[in-house]
């Protein structure tokens, strides 16, 4: 406990002293809204840096207890720190107090998720295992547990999604939206796709220079889980009314293209990049060093879980490019529209218009593409067909990708062999051992 604490301490620590000689460095400086927007993405990417060593130190220990609930709060504290130092170079006006409520309400709602998925799977499980207590054992029973495993992990992100409204309301404080003409805006936009009208929210994050626009949840949901748009209300002062219109129509594409529901199976076949690399650590593990198992798995989730990350962000990445894409060509958005919305949207999130390296592994991880790569799909709309699957192997990225293919299968592979080489050493022993001393 007092190792974790102190471990836990010095990288707060270490991120309070970067983040004070970084504001020290820049101060009394007069910045571009680009070169705030650089300094900016340099502080969330020592930020990601800071979070991950406490996120190592969570999964060093073999069960969650104290010691793990510190680094949490040292995550916390970290956060507030970065906040701290980004509100400085935006000029952002919201208090500390707000942005550590914004932060608590964001682990409110993810605590929510989990509570939603844990109750879906252990209810699900439980009745998948006392059905399966009535079959024989033999292929069938083995493929049919298989089968539903697989299909109630679909049905639980399913239900994360139609449940997401709430989950958007419980992350950032909102309002539902009121004024006519607004509404008749946005009504117009769902029309143009053919599709039901939606619950319209305004999200009050303004303060904290936080502008987004969302669509979330399923249109037959009933009362609170029924499908929102979420945005903020200055985006429409902010924006010109065909900037304004043609963010709207993307959002609308998303449903028109119905990108929740192929997230959720896509989100589903990433969780077996999850489940191979770990059965490969655990063959490894139990047969070569049964003494180190909790580090080797913990080691083994914690790359699976960002290579999971990886591939599902990088869906994503096309379904915003095939958002864009549909909003301007069946809908009607204007190109050079959609493209200064998407670089104005940039400028106001103190993000950067042109990421460097798209394909370096930090920005793998990002939600979005890079506006100068959404501005080229919308120049020119034609993806390849195996885009996804060929991505995968190019830049920086194609090496977590081939380790990914190998390290499971040469762990397994390995696992397996000295495990049947065991069974055979101990087999013959035993035989020799019961045989009669005259045929030793």
């Amino acid at each position: 406990m007092f190792i974790s604490i102190i471990a836990a301490s010095s990288g707060v620590v270490l991120f309070y002293h970067w983040c004070r000689l970084f504001r020290k460095r820049n101060e009394a400086i007069s910045l571009t809204e680009k070169q705030i927007a650089e300094l900016v993405h340099k502080v969330r990417k020592a930020a990601f840096v800071a979070f991950a060593f406490q996120l190592l130190l969570v999964f060093s220990y073999s069960s969650f207890g104290a010691a793990s609930i510190v680094c949490v709060f040292a995550v916390i504290i970290q956060s507030q720190i970065q906040m701290g130092l980004e509100k400085y170079l935006r000029g952002v006006k919201a208090s500390y107090l707000s942005s550590l409520v914004l932060d608590l309400r964001a682990i409110a709602a993810i605590l929510f998720l989990f509570f939603l998925y844990f109750i879906v799977t252990h209810f699900s499980f439980n009745g998948i295992r006392a059905f399966e207590s009535t079959l024989n054992p033999g292929w069938f029973s083995f493929l049919f547990s298989k089968i539903v495993t697989f299909t109630v992990i679909i049905f639980a992100l399913l239900v994360i999604a139609a449940a997401s409204p709430v989950f958007v309301r419980i992350m950032f404080p909102s309002n539902r939206i009121t004024e006519s003409e607004l509404i008749l805006i946005l009504t117009e936009c769902f029309k143009k796709a053919g599709l039901k009208i939606p619950i319209f929210h305004s999200l009050e994050t303004d303060k904290h220079k936080n502008f987004n626009a969302l669509i979330c949840g399923f249109s037959w949901m009933p009362g609170p889980f029924k499908q929102t748009l979420f945005f903020n209300r200055a985006l429409a002062e902010l924006l010109s009314s065909t900037e304004f219109e043609a963010i709207m129509l993307h959002e609308v594409s998303h449903i028109k293209l119905q990108h929740i529901t192929k997230r959720a199976f896509f989100a589903a076949i990433s969780v077996m990049v999850l489940v191979v690399p770990l059965l490969g650590a655990l063959f490894f593990a139990s047969t070569f060093y049964p003494q180190h198992i909790p580090p080797i798995v913990m080691g083994v989730v914690m790359f699976s879980i960002f290579l999971q990350i990886f591939l599902l962000r990088r869906q994503v990445r096309y379904h915003e490019m095939q958002a864009d894409h549909y909003a301007v060509t069946e809908l009607g958005a204007e190109k050079e529209a959609m493209a200064s919305a998407l670089i104005r949207l940039t400028n106001l999130n103190g993000s950067l218009v042109d990421r460097k390296d798209p394909n370096s592994l930090y920005n793998a991880a990002a939600a979005h593409p890079s506006v100068e790569e959404r501005i080229k799909i919308i120049e020119n709309p034609v993806l390849p067909r195996w885009a996804i699957i060929s991505d995968l192997f190019s830049g920086k990225l194609r090496y977590v990708t081939v380790a990914a293919l190998l390290l499971p299968v040469a762990a397994v592979g390995w696992g397996s062999y000295k495990i049947l080489v065991s069974h055979d050493y101990k087999s013959g022993h035993n035989q020799i051992s019961r045989a009669p001393a005259g045929e030793k």
